[in-house]
């Protein structure tokens, strides 16, 4: 049961990091570095929702 409300959280974290960072790619994708970065920080938000959904089912 506390691992399915584990598996939950991480899910919605995963869900708004990547929302956020999808966001922030529109204010500062000008710069490569600042796209760059943005990448990276998505990369990692797509990888705990997916650890999330995983775990969730």
């Amino acid at each position: 049961f506390f691992r399915l409300i584990n598996a939950f959280f991480l899910c919605i974290i995963g869900s708004i990091v990547g929302i956020i960072q999808f966001g922030a790619s529109f204010v500062v994708g000008v710069s490569f570095a600042a796209s760059w970065s943005f990448f990276v920080l998505f990369a990692v938000g797509v990888v705990l929702f997916v650890v999330g959904v995983v775990l969730f089912i």
